[in-house]
């Protein structure tokens, strides 16, 4: 995943919950879906 992708869903994440830890549990979660694959 390329950084600005990377930075995008971050945003978006951040948009949508808000507040700065839950996106950053929000993007560890899919990290971890995304190497499951």
């Amino acid at each position: 995943m390329n950084p600005i992708t990377y930075a995008a869903h971050f945003a978006y994440h951040l948009l949508r919950r808000r507040s700065l830890p839950a996106a950053l549990i929000e993007m560890a979660r899919e990290q971890r879906a995304w190497s499951k694959k």
